[in-house]
């Protein structure tokens, strides 16, 4: 690395001293300057950047990749800029970086210990060593507010005023790559802005605007760390599309692009092609953009100088960036499929869902993110799918980004890896339940409001489920920021109260009334059921008890058909709810009989296990139609409650309890006489 005081423009100083001395500036080389007076960027345009703090310099790459594919070296250095700067904004966020690299106390080294190869080895199987760390680790811990806009801008988003072209981004950074005369190498100069006032143009912004404050040692060495990872990477044949897509914001949305020759190009901005154009899908068809600059579009058809909305089967029309913001849809009715689009309406949607056709082996998505290829095996194992065979392309950059950020919490420590395993699981068995659960829902009311067949019905799902997906996401993201919300709210009662009688080291750690109701001769009555009697039935029954649970402040633990399992938080709510089960349940003539207990439970999986448990499920199958049974010591506690004086608890005969012995059974009853609730 050189540094000057002062550079008319690095890219031009670099360029000449390559071609005058070559021998003196090796692959890698950087030029440095503290102030650049005559920065240039495309299309000739020129700035001086006195007025504020910024890293301005110039990197000279010689790598060893036919010339064919130098077009991915500005969106390289481009990627190599998003990561560091994501690595510096999530290093602020999370505590030093240099932790990850502490061989005494850090987590890496947590990580990489004898003690933690063994652990790391029973929770995997028999995998060959434990997740190691890459050069990249910080950067993959991805704030997701700073992208790459197609072809050499680096952005951040903002909150501030939409700016045509630009929306809410903000420009904080761009790159300018030229090859020497002689064609031995490429110059890549980069700019970001650091901090400052006085920027030049409305869509300019700086880091500190961002929240993320650095210094122009600090960035280049972070920038230069990045750039030599990536193309080391390209020129071992790591496929760059999937690095880089991720990054880039510009894809998936409407694009006006002013073309060299003076034209211009209106589309939705779809995927990037083998030689780092952008393609942008057209109402002639498909077109690769090698060179142009773009502007982001709210829609298709928003701009005087656009064609008309366009839809295309490729990318959502919506326009979803990836950092977040989604532009508004066109409107107007869905037109024919462009030429050139996919036969297959699955395909399309899949490229869709996927972020493109898949494009990397599970070998490859190793060498992309920094992983042994057993760990892409057994975090798609975890996620609920089978194993993909070697050699098949499989994966695109979406699944990259996906294991590439939880593989960046095992490494700063956040989690170990067993327990990023189990979230993993969790993820995936919940939300295989969950899109199951929704597209037969959906499949279910085509079906009715339209008299289709269940095929039929399924065809239309298919084909329109992304007029709802992204409903779906959003509702997806809520719902779950809520459900945590009410989770910490009760861990955070329970940690209050813990002192009043905190558990035994041999008991379980939580307390919970445990309930279970069932309906009554099940198999009988869905015997001779046609499919929508027996759809009808079964939901039926399991809306009105999530429904009544809910209402009455208590939990769904799970469903099995005809049975319902849930817990309440004290002893009272857990009574209301299995009395309001009854009298919910026999207004739609379904008989009933369920079972109360209050214990100790222990709490994995989203399941619950423990002797409480194991009582309330038999004692549940030993009453009759319509009732609620609960042990004796749970009843004694109920009717110690002051809260609880609105149920009445009849003791009954002493029975035997398959693999439990002799239990004296309650029945709970709500008085004819309680207010209501």
């Amino acid at each position: 690395m050189r540094i000057v005081d002062e550079a008319g423009s690095t890219n031009a100083d670099l360029v000449a001293a390559a071609v005058a001395a070559p021998q003196e500036w090796p692959h890698l080389s950087v030029l440095l300057a503290r102030r650049q007076t005559a920065g240039r960027g495309r299309a000739g345009r020129v700035w001086d950047t006195g007025a504020h703090e910024a890293l301005t310099c110039s990197i000279l790459l010689r790598p060893d990749v036919p010339r064919e594919r130098w077009g991915w070296i500005p969106l390289l250095a481009g990627a190599a800029v998003v990561r560091a700067v994501r690595g510096l904004a999530s290093a602020r966020d999370e505590g030093p970086t240099a932790e990850l690299a502490s061989a005494a106390e850090g987590p890496t080294a947590e990580l990489a210990s004898p003690e933690r190869e063994a652990d790391d080895r029973a929770a995997v199987g028999d995998e060959d060593a434990p997740l190691k760390p890459d050069g990249s680790a910080a950067a993959a811990a991805a704030t997701g507010t700073v992208g790459l806009k197609w072809p050499n801008d680096v952005v951040i988003q903002t909150e501030g005023e939409e700016v045509e072209g630009w929306g809410r981004l903000r420009k904080v950074g761009g790159l300018l790559a030229e090859v020497l005369p002689d064609g031995s190498g490429v110059v890549v100069g980069i700019g970001v802005n650091i901090a400052g006032d006085l920027l030049p143009v409305p869509w300019a912004a700086t880091l500190t605007d961002a929240g993320i404050r650095t210094s122009v040692a600090v960035l280049s060495d972070a920038i230069g760390s990045e750039l030599a990872t990536l193309v080391g990477q390209w020129q071992a044949g790591v496929p760059p599309e999937p690095v880089v897509a991720p990054l880039c914001v510009t894809l998936n949305r409407p694009v006006l692009v002013d073309l060299p020759d003076g034209t211009t190009l209106c589309g939705i901005a779809t995927a990037l092609a083998a030689d780092g154009g952008l393609v942008v899908r057209t109402e002639e068809g498909p077109r690769t953009v090698l060179a142009g600059d773009v502007r982001h579009l709210r829609s298709a058809g928003r701009h005087p100088r656009c064609a008309p909305p366009v839809r295309t089967p490729g990318a959502h029309p919506a326009g979803t960036d990836n950092l977040g913001t989604v532009s508004q849809p066109p409107s107007g009715p869905e037109p024919a499929p462009l030429p050139g689009s996919p036969r297959s309406t699955y395909s399309a949607r899949e490229e869709r869902l996927l972020g493109g056709p898949p494009s990397l082996t599970l070998e490859e998505m190793a060498t992309v993110v920094g992983v042994e290829p057993w760990v892409v095996r057994k975090y798609w194992r975890s996620l609920g799918f089978a194993d993909v065979p070697d050699g098949v392309k499989h994966f695109t950059h979406v699944d990259v980004e996906a294991l590439r950020q939880m593989t960046a919490q095992v490494l700063s420590g956040s989690v170990g890896l067993r327990t990023a395993q189990s979230l993993v699981r969790a993820q995936g068995h919940s939300m295989d339940r969950l899109v199951l659960w929704q597209v037969e829902a959906l499949v279910e009311d085509v079906a009715k409001r339209y008299s289709l067949d269940d095929t039929s019905a399924r065809l239309v799902v298919l084909d329109h489920l992304a007029d709802i997906r992204l409903v779906l996401e959003d509702q997806l993201v809520y719902v779950w920021r809520r459900q945590l919300a009410a989770l910490l709210g009760r861990i955070d009662r329970e940690v209050s109260l813990s002192h009043v009688q905190p558990p035994a080291p041999d008991q379980l750690p939580l307390e919970r009334a445990v309930g279970f109701i069932d309906i009554i001769s099940y198999t009988t009555r869905s015997a001779d059921l046609t499919a929508d009697q027996l759809s009808a039935l079964v939901q039926g029954f399991e809306f009105a008890a999530r429904d009544a649970i809910a209402a009455n402040g208590a939990r769904v633990v799970k469903t099995i058909g005809d049975a319902v399992l849930f817990v309440a938080d004290d002893l009272a709510a857990g009574a209301r709810v299995a009395t309001s089960l009854i009298a919910v349940m026999a207004s739609k003539d379904l008989p009933i009989r369920g079972s109360l207990v209050w214990g100790r439970v222990l709490s994995r999986s989203g399941d619950i296990f423990g002797p409480t448990v194991n009582l309330a499920s038999r004692l549940g199958d030993v009453g009759d139609a319509g009732t609620i049974l609960m042990d004796d010591v749970s009843a004694a506690l109920l009717g110690g409650d002051a809260e609880a004086e609105e149920f009445t608890l009849e003791p009954l005969p002493s029975v035997e309890v398959p693999g439990l012995g002799v239990v004296n059974p309650v029945r709970l009853d709500r008085r004819q006489d309680a207010p209501p609730r």
